[in-house]
C-alpha cells in the first residue's frame, strides 16, 4: 500500500508559459434600445457590480453621489448597497466635430492610466471601396480622442495605449489593406464582395420568380444558374424548369446565412478572447452592412448572452456611409457584383423589370444590411452608427459610455448560481435625473456546467479581482541566482489534501486540482509571467482517509521561473476540480539583481531534504548548487521548498542559501563571520543546535550553506532564524526565515 506522503509528486502535465504581451485570452450589460443604452454587469463570486451613469437634466454626468442616493432592486426584491465606485470625466475628453480638418498628431504619452482600463477592440471588415472612411475614422481617433487609460487592439494585435505605434500600424494596414504585409492584419474583409454579391443575387432572382411587386419569394431561393436559351413565354421551357430553378436558388438563400453565421461565430471568438481581461470592453466593428435572417436569430440571441455574461459591448459602424436606394441603379449594381444579367431580361418589359428596379425590394436588400449591425449593437448595450459618412462619432459613444459613470456594487440575497437571467432596476435619489443601467445580468452557471475554457476564465478572474477563500491556500518564493545570473524565483504553493472533495471509485479516492500563479512587477508597466499546473491524486481510500486528516499533507507545486530584478508580486489560485471551489494567495518579494557585486539568495527552510544518490552529484562531490526542476541540488544533497513553513516538533528542518561572488572563500572566514539567531514567539534561544555546513566553490564564484536543526527538544511555537552574513558587503546582511513547529500529536 502506498504511503500517503508520496501524494505530493503526482503532478499531471506541467503548462508553463511567459506573455511576451498582454492577451487577447474576457455579466451583462443589458438589451436596451440605442436611446437608452445599457452597461456592463461585473459578477464576482458573490459581489455584482452593476456599472450605472446618472445623468442630469443638462445632460452631464451627476458626480458626488452615496450608496444611500442609490436603490438596488432584483427581481423586484431591494438589495442593500454594499460598495459605489466613480469613475470621472478626464480632463482630455474631446468629441469629434462633424466638420473636415487637419489632424496633428500628438506624440504619445508615456504616463500610465489613473483609471481603471477600457479595452477597446477595433475590428475592420470593409470592402474596397470603403477604405478610406473607415481609415479617416480609425485615424481621428487615435490622433485626438485617445483618452488614459484607453488600451486598443487593432484587429487582434496585442493591446497598447502606444498612439504613435496604433497609427504607424493604421498606416500600414492602409498601404496593405488586404493583409499582404506580415505584421499587420488586412482593412479588407475578401468575402465582403462575395457576401454583397449573393444580396444581388437574391434580388435578381426573387425578381426573376416573383415578377410582381409585393410577390413574396419562394423558400429556400437563392443562387440561381442561368440556363442557356430558357427565356420566359418561351413555350413552356422556363415553366417547365421552376422547379429545378428553385432548387438551385437555394444554394444562394444558404450562402446568405452562412456569411451571417460566420460573422456571428467570430464575434463570439472575439468575446472569447477578451473574456479574461477586467474593465470595460468595447469592440468596434467597421463593416460594409451585415444582414440578418430569421434562420440566425437563435444564434444572434446566443451570441448576445455570451457578450452580456462577459461585459462585452458592441459598437458597430456601417462602412457604407451615407446612400440612397435608387432602384434604377439597380442593373449597375447587379454587374458590379459580377452578377451576370440575361440579355432577354434586361431587354425586356416583362413583369422582371418591374419587380427588379421595385423600391420596396431594393430597400429591403439595401436596409436589411443596416438592420444587422443594429441588432449586434443594440442587443449588447451598444450603439451603431448607420446612414452617416461621419463613421468617427462610434467612438464618441465608446468614449461617453466609459466616463462619469458608477460601479455600484451589491451582494444579492439569492445566492443560488443557476445559470438564470436577474432582472435589475436602478433608482436614485435626484431629482430629474436619468439612470442608465442594465435591464439584468445573467447569475454565474453551476461549476458542473461550465465548459473547460470557462472553467479555465473562472481562475483568471478570481486572480483579477477579489481572492477568493473557499479553502486554504499556502505558498512561498524563494529567489536564487540562475546560470546565466537572472534571478530565479523557486515557488512552492500547495494546498491541504483534507480541503479537497475526494472522488471515490474502485476503492480509490482522487483529488483533482488546477493551479493558475502569475508573478508580476510591483511597479507594474511590464507584462506578467504566468504558469499554470494540474494534478491528480489517487491512493486507496483506507489512505486517504488518514492522510487528509493530516494538516501537514499537502497537494503540492513547485516551479521555477526566471525574474527580472526589482519587487514583486506573486499570485496563484488554486480550483478544486470536482467541487468548482476556489481558494487564493498573494505574496511580494524582491529579486535581487545579482550582477552588482556580493548578494545572497534567500533562506530557504524545509524538511525534504535527500542524499544524492553516489555519482548523481555534479562531478566528483564538487560543491556545485544546480537549480532543478521544482527543487535545488546542493553538494550532496537535494532539496525540495515547501508551501507553508510548519513542522511537528521532533522533525529535522534543513536550511539553505547561497553567497554570490563573496570577497572570501576561505572556509574559516565564512565560519567566523556568518552568525545565527534563533528565537521562539519573539524570546530569543541561547543554546540551539543548528549545524551549518559550508561548501565554498572558488571556480564559480559561489557559496552554498547548509543548515540541520533537530527539533526533537523544541516545544511547539512560532520560531524566527536570523542570519548574519556580514562577509558579502561592508553592511550587515541579515537573512530572515520563519517557521511553526505543531505538537506531536496534530
Amino acid at each position: 500500500m502506498p504511503d500517503a506522503k508520496c501524494c505530493r509528486c503526482r503532478f499531471g502535465r506541467v503548462i508553463f508559459a511567459l506573455l511576451a504581451s498582454i492577451l487577447l485570452p474576457a455579466l451583462p450589460a443589458g438589451a436596451q434600445n440605442t436611446s437608452q443604452r445599457a452597461f456592463s454587469v461585473h459578477v464576482e463570486t458573490q459581489l455584482v457590480q452593476v456599472r450605472v451613469r446618472v445623468v442630469g437634466r443638462d445632460g452631464k454626468p451627476v458626480s458626488g453621489l452615496k450608496k444611500t442616493d442609490f436603490a438596488v432592486k432584483v427581481n423586484g426584491h431591494r438589495q442593500p448597497v454594499a460598495t459605489l465606485d466613480y469613475v470621472p470625466v478626464p480632463s482630455l475628453v474631446e468629441k469629434a466635430t462633424t466638420k473636415p480638418e487637419s489632424v496633428a498628431v500628438p506624440q504619445s504619452r508615456s504616463v500610465r492610466p489613473t483609471r481603471r482600463h477600457v479595452w477597446i477592440y477595433i475590428d475592420t471588415e470593409v470592402d474596397s471601396g470603403e477604405v478610406g472612411l473607415a481609415y479617416q475614422a480609425i485615424k481621428k481617433f487615435l490622433s485626438t480622442q485617445l483618452q488614459p487609460g484607453f488600451m486598443v487592439s487593432m484587429d487582434g494585435l496585442p493591446f497598447t495605449d502606444d498612439r504613435t505605434q496604433l497609427l504607424a500600424t493604421l498606416e500600414k494596414m492602409r498601404r496593405g489593406p488586404f493583409g499582404h504585409l506580415p505584421d499587420v492584419p488586412p482593412l479588407i474583409n475578401s468575402t465582403l464582395d462575395m457576401e454583397k454579391q449573393a444580396d444581388y443575387e437574391w434580388l435578381l432572382y426573387s425578381a426573376l420568380l416573383g415578377g410582381t411587386r409585393g410577390a413574396t419569394p419562394p423558400p429556400g431561393f437563392a443562387r440561381l444558374s442561368m440556363r442557356q436559351g430558357i427565356e420566359p413565354g418561351g413555350g413552356g421551357a422556363f415553366s417547365t424548369q421552376t422547379d429545378e430553378l428553385k432548387q438551385d436558388l437555394s444554394v444562394t438563400e444558404q450562402e446568405m446565412s452562412l456569411y451571417v453565421r460566420s460573422a456571428l461565430f467570430r464575434y463570439l471568438d472575439i468575446i472569447y478572447r477578451l473574456e479574461a481581461l477586467e474593465g470595460e470592453k468595447a469592440i468596434v466593428i467597421f463593416r460594409s452592412g451585415l444582414r440578418m435572417d430569421p434562420d440566425n436569430m437563435t444564434l444572434l440571441h446566443r451570441f448576445a448572452a455570451d457578450a452580456m455574461r462577459h461585459r462585452v459591448v458592441f459598437y458597430t459602424v456601417d462602412t457604407r456611409g451615407l446612400y440612397t436606394i435608387d432602384p434604377a441603379a439597380n442593373r449597375e449594381e447587379l454587374l458590379r457584383y459580377g452578377v451576370a444579367i440575361p440579355a432577354w431580361a434586361v431587354s425586356s418589359s416583362t413583369a422582371f423589370l418591374r419587380a427588379l428596379n421595385d423600391y420596396g425590394r431594393t430597400d429591403d436588400v439595401v436596409r436589411g444590411r443596416e438592420d444587422g449591425l443594429d441588432d449586434v449593437a443594440r442587443l449588447t448595450g451598444g450603439k451603431a452608427i448607420t446612414n452617416t459618412n461621419d463613421l468617427n462619432t462610434v467612438f464618441n459613444a465608446v468614449a461617453e459610455d466609459s466616463n462619469g459613470y458608477y460601479i455600484v456594487g451589491f451582494y444579492p440575497t439569492d445566492k443560488r448560481q443557476l445559470g438564470r437571467f436577474r432582472r435589475v432596476k436602478v433608482a436614485v435619489d435626484v431629482p430629474h435625473a436619468k439612470v442608465n443601467s442594465p435591464k439584468g445580468y445573467y447569475e454565474p452557471l453551476p461549476f458542473k456546467e461550465l465548459s473547460k475554457r470557462e472553467k479555465d476564465v473562472v481562475l483568471w478572474q478570481a486572480m483579477r479581482s477579489e481572492m477568493p477563500r473557499d479553502f486554504p491556500v499556502a505558498a512561498s518564493v524563494n529567489v536564487f541566482r540562475g546560470e546565466n545570473g537572472q534571478p530565479v524565483a523557486v515557488v512552492s504553493t500547495g494546498v491541504r489534501l483534507g480541503s479537497l472533495a475526494a472522488k471515490r471509485k474502485k476503492g480509490a479516492s482522487e483529488v483533482h486540482v488546477t493551479e493558475l500563479a502569475e508573478i508580476g512587477a510591483a511597479a507594474g508597466g511590464t507584462p506578467p509571467l504566468y504558469h499554470g499546473q494540474v494534478a491528480s491524486v489517487s491512493v486507496a481510500n483506507s489512505v486517504y482517509s488518514k492522510a487528509s486528516a493530516i494538516p501537514s499533507e499537502f497537494v503540492t507545486f513547485n516551479t521555477r521561473i526566471l525574474v527580472s530584478p526589482g519587487k514583486h508580486i506573486f499570485k496563484v489560485v488554486f480550483r478544486d476540480d470536482h467541487a468548482g471551489k476556489l481558494g487564493a494567495e498573494e505574496l511580494k518579494f524582491d529579486a535581487p539583481d545579482y550582477s552588482q557585486g556580493p548578494a545572497s539568495s534567500t533562506l530557504l527552510v524545509t524538511r525534504h531534504a535527500t542524499p544524492i544518490p553516489a555519482g548523481a552529484a555534479a562531478g566528483n562531490g564538487s560543491q556545485k548548487a544546480t537549480p532543478v526542476a521544482g527543487g535545488l541540488q546542493a553538494g550532496p544533497m537535494d532539496f525540495k521548498p515547501q508551501p507553508n513553513a510548519a513542522f511537528y516538533a521532533g522533525d529535522r528542518i534543513y536550511l539553505l542559501y547561497e553567497l554570490y561572488d563573496p570577497p572570501s572563500y576561505d572556509f574559516n572566514v565564512l565560519a567566523a563571520s556568518a552568525h545565527t539567531v534563533l528565537s521562539r514567539n519573539g524570546v530569543p534561544i541561547h543554546r540551539f543546535n543548528i549545524k551549518w555546513r559550508i561548501l565554498p566553490d572558488a571556480q564559480r564564484k559561489l557559496v552554498v550553506l547548509i543548515g540541520t536543526l533537530d527539533t526533537t527538544h523544541y516545544r511547539a511555537g512560532t520560531y524566527q532564524v536570523v542570519q548574519t552574513v556580514p562577509v558579502i558587503a561592508p553592511a550587515r546582511h541579515k537573512l530572515l526565515a520563519s517557521f511553526t513547529l505543531l505538537p506531536k500529536n496534530q
